[in-house]
């Protein structure tokens, strides 16, 4: 999710920069450019970032193999999430079970990380599991510590749950207040306005 004032390229830039003054890239300036990468869309860049981290060319979702055993069990969650949101903003069904096996295995090193709990509502609501997905959205928006774009991008999933369920008014409802909250929302994309 997005820092609140700095745009996304801004971000990648920086953490380019980052990684380049550091010859091995430096896992936490690399788990930092990976978000980056993730709030400007650039899912290739994401996904070469996450091969390297995990040790191998696209690993398989859901499994840590090849993992450095150095990593934290943090960094390690933050990770598996990387690679399920890109599966999750792209809609890629073949792949959603993996992504959904990875976000578990997040959630079991770090069970509190409310990216993987959005992570893991967004691909439920997509894989049909709606009222699961709904009822983590709704715990996440309980928070108060949510920055404006996770916020978004939270609404926007129950705009798609309301959507599947066939409620129209919810879903614009919750749609129009993510855009509230941030425009830029990626989930936006998957939830296109109602003519009215």
């Amino acid at each position: 999710m997005r820092a609140s004032g700095a745009s996304p390229e801004t971000l990648v830039r920086f953490w380019e920069q980052a990684c380049a003054q550091n010859e091995e890239g430096g896992i936490y300036a690399r788990s930092a450019l990976i978000d980056a990468y993730t709030a400007a869309g650039r899912w290739e860049e994401v996904r070469r970032l996450v091969a390297d981290a995990l040790g191998t060319a696209y690993p398989p979702l859901g499994t840590a193999e090849g993992l450095a055993p150095a990593l934290s069990p943090h960094l390690e969650a933050r990770l598996l999430n990387a690679s399920a949101w890109v599966v999750a903003v792209e809609v890629q069904p073949d792949l959603q079970p993996g992504a959904l096996a990875g976000i578990d295995r997040a959630l079991e090193l770090d069970p509190g990380f409310t990216g993987a709990i959005h992570t893991r509502a967004h691909l439920l609501i997509l894989n049909g599991a709606t009222a699961q997905g709904i009822e983590l959205c709704h715990s996440l928006l309980a928070r108060d510590d949510l920055t404006p774009n996770f916020r978004a991008e939270i609404l926007a999933s129950l705009s798609l749950a309301s959507r599947r369920l066939g409620d129209e008014v919810a879903a614009t409802g919750f749609r129009a207040d993510a855009v509230a909250c941030d425009p830029a929302a990626l989930l936006l994309s998957q939830i296109p306005p109602t003519s009215s």
